[in-house]
Order: structure tokens, then sequence, then C-alpha cells
């Protein structure tokens, strides 16, 4: 039995609790502000200050020790996250502490979305970190581009495009998948009819589980012809070593959240017809992308605030329908399951640099393991 997954999951137990002391106190605004401090202190403490946890740091040091004010090299082609790093390192950070500013500054923006859009500020913390370890541990930049755009939904909310187009630009000096974006204008005016929505995951659920890969052709053409940044980027979804996602716990999950999505749909367009949209764009290219994980990392991943917004309205709504306690039960249960398998395997075997020295050889070692399997 592998225990790489018990730090992770003493996290979650620990947020679970801190989220009951909220429900119990949820107009008593001193006592959740006195909780959403602690929340954000202790993510920040557990993923700020990690070591050499997951995959991608191992690109990361290594651009993190080529990079300089004095030299623009091509993979600064991203120059607002280049210009932090080169930054960073101009004041003489190493590595792990540059992982501790950009864990701030993610934390500071997302704190920003929960505190705006939510009514718990704890469990949207509980969703990201069960079902987007990835994103937290791995895609530095991306995660930056995400959050950039997400809060300027309010400039999108107030018909002010200007702002959030140059917001838009701002997240792709972070990463280019960030032109995505581009459509939320468009998202925010979209009423999908419930026989759509039927049709577009059923379809979804054929292609995911036939593993059709429609797309490799498409994808090819398009990064041809673009070229540049865009074209590695693209590439990356569709090389022939790309993995597909197979039958797992989350696909169950989200073919249940697809149906619950289809049966309240009209009850919530109103609501927040962009975040709900959102949440049906994830769910869809979850399903026809599947036969390429990077695809899925990065592009799904771009709309995951939807899916976390929606993931507590469906525990808020049927809390009340079924009773709390059942309801928590279940959703936590298979929340503390998707924790355990998603930290398991030994890339995320966790050490906290203010208790631990790290090895790089000893991880660089590890993580070799872990691709040669």
């Amino acid at each position: 039995m592998s225990y790489n997954s018990l730090p992770y999951i003493l996290l979650f137990i620990f947020l679970t609790l801190l989220f009951l002391i909220e429900l119990r106190n949820k107009n008593n605004y001193t006592i959740r502000n006195r909780i959403r401090l602690v929340v954000f202190s202790v993510f920040f403490v557990f993923f700020g200050f990690r070591g050499y946890v997951g995959s991608d740091w191992f690109n990361y040091k290594i651009s993190y020790e080529l990079t300089s004010w004095d030299d623009w090299l091509t993979i600064d082609y991203e120059p607002g996250f280049a210009a932090l790093v080169k930054t960073l390192k101009l004041i003489g950070l190493d590595y792990f502490y540059v992982v501790t500013v950009i864990t701030a500054i993610q934390l500071i923006l997302f704190d920003r979305l929960v505190n705006r859009y939510f009514d718990s500020n704890v469990l949207p913390y509980i969703i990201l970190i069960s079902l987007f370890p990835i994103v937290v541990i791995d895609l530095q930049r991306n995660f930056i581009s995400i959050l950039i755009v997400m809060n300027a939904l309010s400039y999108l909310e107030k018909g002010r495009k200007l702002n959030f187009y140059l917001a838009i630009i701002l997240a792709i000096s972070f990463h280019l998948s960030a032109i995505v974006f581009i459509i939320l204008p468009w998202l925010k005016r979209v009423r999908f009819k419930k026989l759509t929505l039927i049709l577009l995951f059923n379809i979804g659920f054929i292609v995911y589980f036939a593993q059709f890969n429609f797309y490799q052709g498409i994808l090819s053409w398009i990064s041809a012809s673009i070229g540049g940044p865009f074209e590695e980027l693209i590439i990356q979804a569709i090389r022939d070593e790309e993995e597909a996602y197979g039958l797992s716990i989350g696909i169950i999950e989200k073919i249940f959240i697809a149906y619950l999505l289809i049966g309240n749909y009209n009850k919530l367009s109103n609501v927040n017809p962009l975040l709900l949209n959102l949440c049906v764009i994830y769910l869809c290219v979850y399903f026809y992308f599947s036969t390429s994980q990077s695809f899925i990392n990065r592009f799904a991943n771009l709309f995951m605030f939807g899916y976390i917004w929606y993931y507590t309205i469906v525990f808020k709504y049927y809390s009340k329908q079924i009773g709390f306690s059942l309801i928590a039960i279940f959703m936590f249960l298979f929340l503390v399951i998707r924790t355990y398998l998603a930290y398991q395997p030994s890339l995320y075997y966790y050490k906290n640099i203010l208790f631990e020295e790290e090895i790089y050889l000893e991880r660089k070692y590890l993580r070799e393991q872990h691709y040669d399997k």
C-alpha cells in the first residue's frame, strides 16, 4: 500500500473540519473571515513550500537555471511569466522560493474568486486539491493564466469588454492557451437547449469510451499552419505516445455531474450563465479529447473554474433536498477517494522544505523511474 497520499489526506481532513465549523457559523462573519485566513495560510504553507513534488518541477528548474535578464531564449515566449521568474532570480531567490512566490500569487487570485462567487470559503479549496492535483502541483503558468482571466470576469459582467480583453492579453503572457478565453463574451450569451446538452454529452460518452481520436489530423494541420510557439503547444497534445484516459472513478463522477447538469440547466442558466457554460465546455472537452491526457490537462482545465462552481452548487442543492448528513458523507467520501488516488503516484511523495531537505538527484531518479514504467 502506498502512503504517498497521506499528507494530502490529512490536509483534506483538516479542511473538511474547517468546512463543518464554517457551516455551523455561516452567519458569523468574524469566524468565517478567520476560517478564510486559516485556509489561505495552511494551503500556502503546504503547497508554497513543497519540494520537488510532481513532474513539471524538473522542466521549471532547468528553465530557471538558464534564465536571466541578459538573455531572452526560446523558452521565454510567454513574457509575463518570464519577466516574473527573471525578476525573482535577479533578487537572488532559489528555485524553491520562486515556487513559494508563484503559489502566493495563485492563492491571492484564487481567494478573490472564492470570496466573490462562493458561499463557502473552504469547499472550493477541497474540490481544487481533490479533483485538480495537476493544476495545483504542476501547471504553474497555466494556473496563474486561468486565474487572471477568471478574476476579470467581473469586467465582462459589467460590460467593460476592453478591460476584459486586456486581462486576456496579460493571461496569454503567462500561458498561450489563454487565447481560448476570447470565446467567453459569446459563451456568456449562450443558452443551451436541453436536447442540445443531451446530444453533446451522450455523443461525448460514445467518443470517450470508443477512444475515438478524431482530432489529431485537424490539430496537426492547424499547428503546421500557425507555427511558432502555438505549434509547439498543440503538438504536445497530439504526440503518438500520448496516453488516453480510460474507465476510472473520475469519468464516473463526470458522467454523474453531466446528467445532473442536463436536469437543472434551465434552473441555473439565469443564476450565472457564464460559469454554468464553462462547466459545459469543461465536460465536453474532457469527453471528446480524452485520448490525450496533455490536451485534457491544458485545455479542459482552462474551464475548471466553472466545474468547481457547479460542483458546489450540486452540494448545496442536494444537501437541502436529500439531507445534509447523507449527501455530505457521500460527496466527501468520493472526494477523499479521489484525493487518495490522485496523489498516490511516487511523483507526489510530499516533502516540505521548511522541515525536510530535498535532494535533487533522488527526486530526479524517482521521476525517471515513474516515466520508465
